[in-house]
C-alpha cells in the first residue's frame, strides 16, 4: 500500500510519502526540500529543526537542492554559494499513489526572484518511493539558448555523534581536493569524527555505500551526469553529507553543462538501506 498525506512542520506545508516500508517527507515552498527518508524504519536524513523553521536561513539538513550552481558560483555572480534553487518555492504539478508506488514531482521555473541568472529554464524534481527505495530525480528543461547547470544535491544523513570515527565511505577517485587545506592530490583516509571537506574528482564508481557506525550501511547510487562527490562534515554534529555534483565546484575547474533551448538533462539519486 501506499499513500501522500498533506500535513505541516514547523508551520511549512508538508506531503508525507509512504509505499511498503518507506516513507519520506518533501516540503515544496521550502525550496523543495526533502525532509525525511525512512527506510526499514529508520530515518536517514539529519535535519536542524531551527534553520528549517526560519525562512531567512539556509536549512542545516535534508536534502538541499543545489541549482544553478553548487558551491561557490563563477566569479562576479551575484549569487550566494549552492545558488538559489534551496531558497525559493517549489509548485507542486503531479502526485500519486498507486499500489506499492508513491511520486511527488514539483516544479521551479524562472521567475523575478530569479532574474539575477538570466535564463528561461524548468527544474522538475520528483520524489519517488517504493518498497525498500528512495529516489529523487531533477531535470533541468533549457527554455532559452544557453543555459548553465552546474548540480549538486547536499544530503544530510544522520550519524550519531558518538559512532562517528566509525563511519566509513565506499569511494575511489584519481584525485581530491580538500577545500580544508587548499591542496589536490591521492584520495586521502577519511577522518568522519573531525572536520571534512573533500571533493572527489571522478569517481571510479557512480555509486557509494555509506557505513554509519552500527552495522547499517546506505547504499548510495546516481547517473553519470554526475562527476563529482563531495565529502562534508562538521566535529560534534550528528550528520555526514555524501554529496552527488554535476562536477566539482567551478573554481577547481568544474565544468559547466550548457543546454540549448529544448534540451534537458537529469540527475538521479537512488538510496537503500541494508
Amino acid at each position: 500500500m501506499s499513500a501522500i498525506v498533506d500535513a505541516s512542520r514547523a508551520g511549512w506545508p508538508v506531503l508525507r510519502l509512504s509505499a511498503g516500508d518507506a516513507s519520506a517527507e518533501l516540503a515544496p515552498t521550502r525550496g523543495g526540500l526533502v525532509t525525511s527518508v525512512r527506510l526499514r524504519g529508520r530515518e536517514l536524513l539529519a535535519l536542524d529543526e531551527a534553520t528549517f523553521a526560519d525562512g531567512t536561513k539556509n536549512v542545516r539538513g535534508g536534502i538541499p537542492v543545489l541549482f544553478p550552481f553548487a558551491g561557490k558560483p563563477p566569479a562576479g555572480s551575484p549569487f550566494a554559494q549552492h545558488g538559489f534553487a534551496r531558497l525559493l518555492p517549489f509548485r507542486v504539478v503531479e502526485r500519486e499513489a498507486s499500489g506499492e508506488r508513491a511520486q511527488v514531482s514539483c516544479v521551479l521555473e524562472a521567475s523575478e526572484a530569479t532574474a539575477a541568472y538570466p535564463h528561461r529554464f524548468r527544474l522538475t524534481q520528483t520524489l519517488r518511493l517504493s518498497p525498500g527505495l528512495a529516489e529523487l530525480q531533477h531535470e533541468v528543461l533549457a527554455l532559452s539558448d544557453q543555459v548553465p547547470v552546474h548540480f549538486g544535491l547536499h544530503p544530510y544523513f544522520a550519524v550519531d555523534v558518538a559512532l562517528k570515527a566509525k563511519v566509513r565511505v565506499e569511494a575511489a577517485a584519481p584525485e581530491a581536493y580538500d577545500n580544508l587545506t587548499g591542496r589536490t592530490g591521492p584520495l586521502p583516509a577519511f577522518d568522519f569524527a573531525g572536520e571534512l571537506d573533500l571533493h572527489l574528482k571522478r569517481p571510479a564508481r557512480a555509486a557509494t555505500a555509506l557505513e554509519l557506525g552500527d552495522g547499517a550501511v546506505l547504499e548510495l547510487d546516481w547517473d553519470a551526469t554526475s562527476q563529482a562527490l563531495v565529502l562534508w562534515t562538521q566535529p560534534g554534529k550528528p550528520f555526514v553529507c555524501v554529496e552527488p555534483w554535476s562536477d566539482v565546484a567551478l573554481p577547481l575547474g568544474g565544468a559547466v553543462n550548457t543546454l540549448r533551448t529544448g534540451e534537458r538533462v537529469t540527475y538521479r539519486l537512488g538510496l537503500r538501506l541494508r
